[in-house]
């Protein structure tokens, strides 16, 4: 595996974590802000769309997610019960820029990573580019697949020793980065064991 594997393995594993989750969260965003000032209970209408956004994030969101909830918790602390409705029906405006930052930040990735592997499959000999093609496929899907899996057991691990919140999101970035490079390396091997070692440049 060539060394720039590596960057272009975590850039687009970060790409994907943070487009996703900043997806989730806008959509939440718009969904609460819909929640009626007439709803008979809007802290538990909010309360289900939470419980419905943390089951699409990714680890690294949801532990943002309950790092945020722990946060708006201490916020709430002392409020009467009229206040609480109003705020049932409002979403923290720093939350949702970062989860826009996040969303145009993955965007700014994917295309930084496309860019590697255009420069790579039009740096070929013409007979070598589909070859090479398929050798950058497998690369994004060994990134991929090696991230979601290793953030997943990364943040288990965590969370298991550390607990929830903050040490969820070091974890799945500790265990997203490390799987991402391990799928890299594993795909683009075996792509190139089934397209061919020798690429014509």
């Amino acid at each position: 595996m060539e060394w720039v594997r590596i960057p272009q393995g975590a850039c687009l594993h970060v790409a994907a974590i943070l487009w996703w989750d900043g997806w989730c969260r806008w959509r939440y965003s718009l969904a609460v802000n819909q929640i009626r000032s007439d709803h008979p209970n809007p802290s538990e209408a909010r309360r289900r769309l939470q419980v419905q956004t943390s089951m699409r994030l990714t680890q690294f969101g949801l532990g943002l997610t309950e790092y945020a909830q722990k946060e708006r918790w201490e916020q709430l602390a002392g409020k009467t019960a009229a206040e609480l409705s109003e705020s049932a029906r409002r979403t923290n405006r720093r939350w949702n820029a970062l989860a826009f930052l996040g969303m145009v930040a993955g965007i700014i990735l994917v295309f930084v990573t496309l860019g590697v592997s255009f420069v790579r499959v039009t740096g070929t000999a013409p007979e070598s580019k589909v070859a090479v093609l398929g050798i950058e496929v497998a690369a994004w899907l060994g990134a991929l697949a090696g991230g979601w899996g290793g953030s997943r057991l990364g943040a288990a691990a965590a969370v298991s020793i550390l607990g929830v919140g903050l040490p969820r999101v070091q974890g799945a970035m500790a265990g997203g980065l490390l799987g991402s490079w391990g799928g890299v390396a594993t795909l683009e091997k075996g792509a190139i064991m089934l397209l061919g070692k020798v690429v014509r440049r």
